[in-house]
């Protein structure tokens, strides 16, 4: 009876492992499909597309170059005044990132 009961809970502990492993694995394939998609409608010149992946609220809070930005629309609208042109906006390329969560509450 009590080899039961510990392969029991040996097993219950390496699911729950494998559940929470395998959620980190869903999460982290998520947030890289978000940044391909951002990547792939910025270099098709899609500024909207590529602003899809923000938070769409007033209080986002946007930081480039030492300037703030404040609110969804107003990022997007500083987006396209300063890339006009699909010339202007380059290629990106997100590499070398490094997905790191920090808890299943910051998810």
């Amino acid at each position: 009876m009590i080899k039961c009961s510990i392969c029991i809970i040996v097993w219950s502990c390496l699911f729950i492992n494998s559940i929470n492993s395998q959620s980190l694995y869903n999460e982290r394939n998520i947030i890289e499909s978000v940044l391909k998609s951002q990547q792939n409608a910025w270099n098709q010149g899609n500024i909207e597309g590529y602003m899809l992946s923000y938070w769409e609220s007033d209080s986002l809070l946007f930081t480039s170059g030492g300037d703030i930005q404040r609110g969804w629309n107003g990022t997007l609208e500083k987006y396209k005044r300063s890339y006009d042109s699909k010339a202007k906006m380059g290629k990106l390329k997100f590499s070398n990132y490094e997905i790191n969560l920090l808890s299943d509450e910051s998810v």
